[in-house]
Parts: C-alpha cells; structure tokens; sequence
C-alpha cells in the first residue's frame, strides 16, 4: 500500500532525532519532514530524508491540511502524522501499520486509527476526501478534537491501536520557549472558549451536532 510518513516540527531538534531514528526502519523515503521552524534550515541536517519547506511556518491546523492536500496529490492508500516530540518501538509502528491495512483491506468505514492519541496515528486518504479540511479557526488548541469529532459525526469513526510504545515528551513545543510559553497561557482558554461556542459544550461533553447549533458540518 501507497502512505507516506509526516512529522512536523518546530523547535527541539534533539527530540526530533528520536523521532527520526525509530521510524527509519521503514525507509527513509516514505518519510517527509514539514519544517515549521523559524529557521527553516532542517534540510542542511537531514540530507537522506525529504523536508517540505513552506513559505512561511504553518500553524497546527494548516500544516494538517497540507498532509491532506499532499496525500491527495500522491494518491496515498493511508498516511501517517507523528508529533516531533515522540518516538515509537518498532512492535508499536508494526501494530499501527498492520490494522491500518486491515481497516483499508476490509472496506469498512474509518478515519482514523489512533495509538498514544494522535501522537503517532494514521488516517485515511479516502475518508479525508468525504470529512473535509481541518477548521480553519482553531489555529492550534481544540482542533484535533473539533476534527476527530466531525469524522464520527461524519460516519467516519475512529479506533484504537494501542498506544504501549510511545513516548511522548508532550508540550515540549511550547515549553521550550518562553514566548510560546506567554501566548499559550492567553490562546488555549481563548480556543477552549470558542470550541465551546462551536459545539455547545467543553471537549467530550459536546450538546451539538452542527457548528453553533446552526451551521452543517
């Protein structure tokens, strides 16, 4: 089957290695960098794997949606997103993979499959195409569960692969920077507050099933 493996990155290069070196087993080609870092310099370090370089730095709902447009263009079977501040066993990566093509194989709907949440997951080029884009207000916080809640409500549920494998050094991104650290503290109460507006209620305890009880998904 056709995928290809996304990691983002914006900062903590030491972390991004481990990244790297647990998944390289399953060949450096299938593996492609999105370089959201102020530099902008990861290709000068990683000269073996494939960095995408955008314009200017994405935030996290856009860079999900270039893995979508990108899957589309290449016509992957399933594409894989993994945080930058992770690293998963081979067991685990073999897991994944092996009920992601069960799920592909067996025809039935799904969207995406899940270990250490979305720290390392897959999705479903195929499903993309029917769920849509990424919410293009939720710039950072609340949009994976704004997203993940539109596949379901879309027919497209999600599933689980077991997330024993994973380490995860989570929030690494914006604990490393004192600047993050000051906008963070502003942003996510503001994104909380607006997912709430979205759907009547905080994550997991949503009472609508349309944007603001008015707009169909």
């Amino acid at each position: 089957m056709k995928y290809k493996i996304f990691v983002p990155f914006v900062n903590n290069e030491y972390l991004l290695n481990e990244a790297i070196e647990s998944l390289r087993f399953k060949g450096e080609e299938n593996i492609l960098l999105i370089d959201n870092s102020v530099k902008g310099d990861l290709g000068k370090e990683y000269e073996d794997i494939k960095v995408y370089q955008p314009e200017v730095p994405l935030f996290f709902n856009q860079t999900c949606n270039l893995m979508q447009k990108i899957a589309f263009k290449e016509n992957l079977d399933f594409y894989i997103f993994m945080h930058s501040d992770a690293s998963v066993r081979r067991e685990c990566v073999e897991r994944l993979f092996t009920k992601t093509e069960e799920k592909i194989e067996s025809g039935e709907k799904w969207s995406v499959i899940f270990t250490y949440y979305d720290t390392f997951c897959s999705m479903n080029t195929k499903a993309m195409k029917e769920i849509g884009q990424w919410n293009q207000h939720l710039l950072q916080y609340f949009a994976d569960n704004f997203f993940y809640r539109v596949c379901r409500l879309k027919g497209y549920p999600t599933f689980e692969a077991g997330g024993d494998g994973v380490k995860h050094f989570g929030g690494a991104t914006w604990k490393s920077e004192y600047e993050r650290q000051r906008a963070n503290a502003i942003l996510y109460p503001a994104f909380e507050k607006l997912y709430i507006e979205m759907f009547g209620g905080p994550a997991d305890h949503e009472t609508y099933d349309k944007l603001f009880n008015k707009i169909d998904l």
